[in-house]
């Protein structure tokens, strides 16, 4: 762990996202601050393994880095966030649910992957929602959780969901019903 702070602090903006990876592995949650420093370097790669160093070693108070992160323009940086966030962050859905209602198309289609792993009929709200947003790939994102909501869940007789996710859900499907989305060929 010495090795990897040491050169972490020599090399700052020569860092590689190795010698994170390795603090993180070998590292103590001392070592959070100096993670913390390449949350915002110029290549996603050491930004993307910060993030995971961070999750590694059980920061807290981070979770306004990961949307930070899903709202990131590289891919690598989202997609380590959706990783961490679907382990184990349903706590966050109101805040996740309002990035998917306000975030732009990358970012929607980010979050409407974390969302996917919080619940049988919140999951439908979402997807639901999704399919009315403008971006085409969001929808056929959508579509695609859909099909695997229905293949998953449809035959299930009963639901534990509450009075207004219900009524959020119905209302969700009567927008979708006055739109012309339809799904793809």
């Amino acid at each position: 762990a010495d090795k990897y702070r040491q050169r972490l602090s020599e090399l700052k903006d020569h860092a590689n996202p190795g010698l994170v990876a390795g603090l993180a592995e070998t590292g103590t949650k001392e070592d959070i601050p100096l993670i913390k420093e390449f949350i915002d370097h110029k290549k996603p790669k050491i930004r993307a393994s910060a993030l995971a160093g961070l999750n590694r070693l059980e920061a807290e108070d981070v979770d306004n880095l990961y949307f930070l992160g899903l709202q990131d323009d590289n891919a690598k940086v989202r997609n380590t966030c959706v990783s961490i966030l679907q382990s184990g962050y349903s706590h966050l859905r109101p805040e996740l649910e309002d990035l998917l209602e306000n975030g732009n198309s990358k970012s929607q289609k980010s979050t409407l992957k974390v969302l996917m792993h919080y619940g049988v009929l919140d999951s439908l709200q979402d997807i639901l929602f999704a399919l009315t947003e403008p971006y085409e790939e969001l929808q056929e994102m959508a579509w695609q959780y859909l099909a695997s909501w229905h293949h998953q869940h449809a035959v299930k007789l009963w639901f534990r969901f509450s009075d207004d996710t219900y009524k959020n859900t119905v209302r969700l499907l009567n927008e979708l019903r006055k739109t012309e989305v339809e799904p793809p060929c």
